[in-house]
């Protein structure tokens, strides 16, 4: 008899699955292979006696092949059972991997009408870091919002600048999705556009030491 004991986990969690082993050979050693469904494989060898077995994995992301028909997070996990004389036993199961969304920093510079926001995003998948990040940037003026595409490794140091064309405080939103469609939590933030008054004094100080002058 084989038995699953657990069917979902989020990616770069951890699944269990185990059993016990009934066989009317008393004598006989056995081999378990656990095929994960993400390409990895764990063998197990059962001594003499011994009648159970469990393992432990961790699935890296939840996005895998769908060539098997199954949903792209539902891995077809095999349990084949082979006795020292080759007999087997197999069973299957599908453990769900859910897609966890990211995390997102944001912070600001710039001064003026000129803003630049400095996003980081990070996602608990190594694998969802290394394909990058989309990011939807909301600058809060009535412009149409900013998509930055993802590329490799994106996830720290992407920035973004916008002027704005008048003073005022705008409600920026922004927001990161991983390759997989999972979005972070939104981020907003006021950004404070003004005219640069101190230079437009300075300049006005040149103008009027030149009229002196003439």
């Amino acid at each position: 008899a084989l038995t699953l004991h657990h069917a979902t986990t989020d990616e770069v969690a951890s699944v269990t699955v185990g059993g016990g082993i009934s066989d009317v050979g008393i004598l006989d050693t056995h081999q378990v292979t656990i095929e994960w469904g993400d390409g990895t494989t764990d063998l197990i060898d059962v001594p003499f006696g011994g009648d159970a077995f469990s393992a432990t994995h961790q699935y890296l992301d939840n996005n895998l092949s769908t060539t098997n028909g199954t949903a792209a997070n539902a891995n077809p996990l095999w349990i084949t059972v082979t006795d020292d004389d080759g007999f087997t036993v197999a069973t299957q199961w599908l453990v769900t991997v859910n897609n966890v969304a990211p995390g997102l920093t944001v912070t600001k510079e710039g001064s003026g009408l000129t803003h630049t926001l400095v996003l980081t995003a990070t996602d608990p998948s190594a694998v969802d870091d290394a394909a990058g990040f989309d990011y939807f940037i909301d600058w809060g003026d009535g412009t149409s919002p900013e998509v930055i595409q993802r590329t490799s490794d994106n996830g720290s140091g992407t920035s973004a600048t916008h002027i704005y064309t008048q003073t005022g405080s705008y409600p920026t939103r922004v927001t990161a999705a991983d390759k997989d469609g999972g979005v972070s939590e939104e981020v907003a933030t006021a950004v404070t556009a003004q005219v640069d008054t101190v230079t437009i004094a300075a300049e006005l100080d040149d103008a009027v030491a030149a009229a002196v002058e003439a």
